[in-house]
């Protein structure tokens, strides 16, 4: 059977030299592959686990639906059957219980699960972190230095605020990676936590996914159907703003109002017991494009330009209804693969968009957006990817920009 390595290095999922020190780390310190990945900061847990998956050839799971799983789920599988074949559970599928592991199970250890539950399997892999952290949260087993250390990466990698003062680079100059400005950040730095609350008795929010300048994202569980959202709620700073708020409930809706199937849908828009609106949008998994850019890692052509084909439909179907989206790059690109299919993509991010009305000529002047394009001092978008005439401007920009 083709190993996790090989499965790795003949798709060049991951580039050969991070391959090389995550298997140097493997047979020094031990565990497995997965988790020297996610030391090293090869990958994120949700790509990791799609990674796993397709080697595996099983659904994925991530590590946001098992913290979040069910207490009547994870009731139904005795503590000793989750410590003796190191399982968590997930949730419920029809009459299945569905349970996470790291590996794929042996059909002996699936026929000790029926027994012990009482119900038919349906078995998903994720990360060794994941799995972990469910043995952590569901059954109180203590989680190792490394699998805790691990997880701590990942919850600050989650955390991480993007500001408009970047480090500087020893040269005085601002880190091109860091500088990723969205208006306004918060003076504090960061939103408050919100994961745990229910937004008007519907949905809970199971974990921050996600922060920038305008607010975070949430993975969300509707408590009423099985079913996951995400949920972006404005920063307290800029909730105050009238004219940004009524931009952050209309321009994602009119997005996804083109219908096109590479544009989020939205479902539902509020607010928080304490005033902050939230727009409520079509959970994507998957991984943002960015990922598979990281480290080099070289990518297939053909595979390649089918995600830009589709990126490019859902740009045009937006600027088709007077929408520029004005903060395209590759972590707001998200790419859903499926072992054997074609590359899904979904275009996000739309709450820091214009609506523009462009000539006949096919261009819109720049001056119709420079209140919206800086708020506070403060650039909206990230500066390594806007077009030069859209932060200069006082001219005119067309689609491209």
């Amino acid at each position: 059977m083709t190993s996790f390595r090989a499965f790795l290095a003949d798709r060049g999922l991951v580039s050969p030299e991070v391959l090389a020190r995550a298997v140097q780390r493997q047979q020094a310190f031990g565990e497995d592959l997965a988790l020297n990945l996610l030391e090293l900061g090869a990958v994120d847990e949700a790509t990791l686990a799609g990674y796993l998956s397709g080697f595996h050839q099983l659904p994925a799971t991530t590590l946001g639906e098992i913290e979040s799983a069910p207490v009547v789920a994870t009731d139904s599988l005795p503590r000793a059957q989750a410590l003796r074949h190191r399982i968590c559970v997930v949730g419920f599928h029809a009459d299945r219980l569905v349970v996470a592991a790291d590996r794929t199970l042996e059909p002996a250890v699936l026929a000790d699960l029926r027994q012990a539950t009482s119900r038919p399997i349906e078995l998903r892999i994720a990360t060794p972190v994941a799995v972990a952290r469910g043995l952590r949260v569901q059954f109180g087993v203590e989680m190792s230095e490394r699998h805790r250390q691990a997880l701590d990466r990942l919850q600050h990698a989650d955390r991480t605020v993007v500001s408009r003062s970047a480090e500087s680079t020893e040269d005085g100059e601002p880190d091109a990676e860091a500088v990723e400005v969205a208006a306004p950040v918060p003076s504090h730095g960061r939103s408050i936590d919100r994961t745990g609350e229910v937004l008007d008795g519907k949905y809970r929010l199971a974990r921050r996914i996600g922060e920038g300048g305008l607010g975070a994202v949430y993975e969300a569980h509707h408590l009423a159907i099985d079913r996951r959202y995400a949920i972006k709620i404005l920063h307290a700073e800029v909730s105050r703003d009238r004219e940004l708020v009524a931009r952050f409930h209309h321009d994602p809706q009119a997005a996804a109002a083109t219908g096109h199937s590479a544009i989020a849908d939205v479902y539902d828009v509020g607010e928080t017991a304490d005033g902050a609106p939230y727009v409520v949008e079509e959970f994507v998994g998957g991984a943002g494009f960015s990922a598979y850019l990281r480290e080099g890692s070289r990518l297939a052509v053909g595979w390649t330009v089918e995600v830009v084909i589709r990126v490019l439909s859902a740009l045009s179907a937006a600027h088709g209804k007077g929408i520029l989206h004005r903060n395209l790059k590759p972590s707001n690109v998200l790419v859903l693969q499926e072992p054997g299919a074609p590359p899904e993509v979904r275009l996000v991010d739309f709450g820091g968009s214009a609506m523009v009305r462009f000539s006949e000529s096919g261009l819109v002047r720049t001056g119709m957006l420079g209140r919206r394009a800086f708020r506070d001092g403060r650039l909206v978008g990230t500066p390594r990817y806007l077009a030069p005439e859209q932060i200069a401007g006082g001219g005119e920009l067309d689609a491209r920009a």
